[in-house]
């Protein structure tokens, strides 16, 4: 792949990066609804949800797309990724909990995913520095920017090879790592065929109380999805639009399937196990690396016509959007859930759109001022 991708290339990854942003938000839209003890909002907050599992990979296939192979010296790269990430990151980390203390305080939210005393001026004081640890409620979102430092961290270390390898060595990689995919449902169920864990762990492959690092660990997880954007944009797959639609409409469903039925029936199996729900709705798991492959390809093949300047301009709003949008979303579903009743399938939708388009636009106008583009 040559160092950086011809400008008309770009239009495509705009157009992907928006419609993974979008999703982000839509996810999160289902949180304050489907709390509830309505069933079939729950229902719906699956359903929608599940289509959203693809935003965070497609996410890390557009790093791979964009940063592999870097040329840049390491400390050269980790300060411009660095300085674009962090800054915006440090401040809406302290400004989204007096966010939240102002909704919870002034407009005394009614939704149920907010315990009003985790957002108390007390607790609210200490979350300024307790981002330094881990993200917060206010935060949730946030936990994709800690994973993504690290990313941005092994970039430069492992360049050089994305550079030299062969089609056949990125085959062996990414099959180690398509491997990984599945190793969750192995884990799950090992104790079928009798293994009683470890030491009071029952992680495998060397997974141990002591030991959180076992033998795949280095070639699994989000690393993987950089690796696959940047395979398939070195060696993009030559087939026709209609036949990448079609083979990729039937990946997708299958994936989709897949984790919609599995989530469901693990609810339904193990309902108080919050880390058995997460096994099928894993970013990383096989199933959702279906759908996410099946929408990179689709995009991958569009032609837009155009210049795409506003595009472009949307697109490089988004990191900022991804910052601003949760507390957006939290007071769209105050003004939105009580005074226009709808299903809870409309209602997801319409919190989420209006988040994306309100946060857009408030995004791209302090992005007009300097300092606004530092912070967002």
């Amino acid at each position: 792949m040559t160092k950086n991708l011809i400008k008309h290339d770009l239009k495509w990854v705009d157009a992907l990066r928006v419609f993974a942003c979008i999703f982000v938000i839509m996810a999160h839209a289902c949180d304050p609804i489907v709390a509830g003890v309505d069933p079939n909002a729950f229902t719906a907050g699956a359903i929608i949800g599940t289509l959203c599992r693809v935003s965070v990979p497609l996410f890390m296939m557009i790093s791979g797309v964009l940063l592999l192979p870097t040329s840049m010296r390491l400390g050269t790269f980790y300060s411009k990724r660095l300085k674009r990430i962090l800054l915006p990151f440090i401040f809406w980390s302290l400004v989204a909990p007096f966010l939240f203390y102002f909704l919870v305080s002034v407009i005394n939210t009614v939704s149920p995913t907010i315990i009003p005393g985790a957002h108390s001026l007390k607790a609210t004081l200490e979350y300024t520095y307790l981002w330094l640890f881990n993200f917060n409620f206010a935060t949730i979102p946030y936990w994709y920017i800690y994973m993504l430092l690290g990313v941005y961290l092994i970039i430069p270390l492992i360049s050089d090879w994305v550079r030299s390898a062969t089609r056949k060595e990125f085959h062996i990689i990414l099959g180690i790592w398509l491997f990984t995919t599945i190793i969750p449902y192995l884990e799950l169920s090992a104790p079928f065929f009798g293994y009683q864990g470890n030491y009071g762990s029952m992680g495998i492959f060397g997974v141990c109380s002591w030991n959180t690092f076992g033998t795949f660990h280095y070639l699994s997880g989000f690393l993987g999805y950089v690796l696959l954007g940047h395979y398939l944009v070195k060696y993009p797959i030559k087939w026709s639009f209609n036949k990448t639609l079609i083979i990729s409409i039937t990946l997708f469903l299958l994936g989709y399937a897949i984790t919609l039925k599995g989530f469901m029936f693990t609810r339904e199996n193990f309902p108080e196990n919050f880390n058995a729900l997460e096994i099928i709705w894993s970013f990383t798991g096989l199933n959702v690396l279906m759908m996410t492959l099946a929408c990179f390809l689709v995009f991958q093949k569009l032609k837009i016509k155009g210049e795409g300047k506003f595009l472009a301009r949307v697109s490089e709003a988004t990191y900022g959007v991804f910052l601003a949008h949760f507390i957006i979303v939290y007071i769209l579903f105050e003004l939105i859930s009580p005074n226009i009743p709808m299903p809870a399938i409309l209602l997801i939708p319409a919190v989420g759109l209006s988040a994306f388009v309100v946060t857009t636009a408030l995004v791209m106008l302090l992005r007009c001022s300097k300092v606004g583009r530092r912070i967002s």
